[in-house]
């Protein structure tokens, strides 16, 4: 004897148990809660630039718009939503939930190719994009504080050291490092440019050919070789003072001698919106 047959052979018993069934199953069905926040993996992509110096009108005049008019014809764009700060551009752009995200970044990648030739010569580097999910907040905080290091020192160790490690634990899909970066700040004097006649547009020019990588090739011996490493990155402010801006009257002008360098943060300003 099995289980069918009981229910064939009892056809009332059997109607009462599906009709049972199917009115518990409705009430059950009406009753099943909802969230009001459901867990939705949205196909957001964020591309983020950065131009030191550069202001908020001129980002989103010289940045934004570029990178916004070649995103536009990204299919299945449903927003575009763009930042603009000192220096600093974010670009948020949101697909239909059909879009796989992994399908769009091609497209985004493409996009940001071919604004490239409308972007500011001069970008310390090129613009960036991150797969982000806006529902997604971190679950840990961290934070590091230190009495013999700076401010730079600390975000470096934290950025190189600590969060490499996190990164490498199993489970862990992203570390974000908050703080402020390493940077030299070079406060230029109006009138020792002015004495020296000197424009702010050779400075601009010195640092930046004074800073240059470029590779050094290799020194051939009869037994060895070895390869040639020029230091051309300048890290300590004592280093930018000791570059020569121009040669005037047969002597060198340092840029010490027209500008005060600082080793100091990437952002050093305290920013409260009103």
């Amino acid at each position: 004897m099995n289980i069918s047959e009981t229910f064939i052979r009892k056809p009332i018993m059997t109607s009462l148990v599906m009709m049972a069934a199917l009115i518990f199953g409705f009430f059950a069905y009406i009753t099943l809660p909802v969230s009001d926040l459901p867990v939705v993996d949205y196909p957001v992509i964020t591309i983020s630039v950065s131009y030191p110096g550069a202001s908020p009108e001129m980002m989103a005049s010289t940045v934004a718009t570029p990178l916004e008019n070649q995103c536009m014809q990204i299919p299945g764009l449903q927003s575009i939503i763009s930042s603009n700060t000192e220096g600093q551009t974010n670009i948020t752009l949101t697909f239909d939930l059909s879009r796989n995200v992994d399908l769009a970044a091609p497209d985004v990648e493409a996009a940001i190719s071919r604004a490239q030739a409308n972007l500011p010569d001069d970008l310390p580097q090129p613009p960036t994009y991150d797969k982000d999910n806006p529902s997604d907040q971190p679950i840990v905080h961290v934070n590091v504080t230190s009495d013999t290091l700076t401010d730079g020192q600390l975000y470096d160790f934290g950025n190189t050291t600590i969060g490499e490690r996190l990164n490498m634990l199993k489970g862990v899909s992203k570390v974000d490092v908050w703080g402020s970066q390493t940077a030299v700040r070079i406060q230029v004097d109006p009138n020792k440019l002015s004495s020296y006649r000197i424009g702010i547009d050779e400075v601009a020019a010195a640092i930046k050919s004074g800073t240059v990588i470029i590779p050094g090739g290799s020194l051939n011996g009869p037994v060895h070789t070895f390869s040639i490493e020029p230091q051309g990155q300048l890290l300590k402010a004592r280093e930018y003072g000791n570059l020569i801006i121009k040669y005037q009257d047969n002597s060198p002008v340092y840029l010490r001698d027209v500008a005060t360098c600082i080793d100091s943060v990437k952002d050093d300003v305290v920013r409260v919106m009103t």
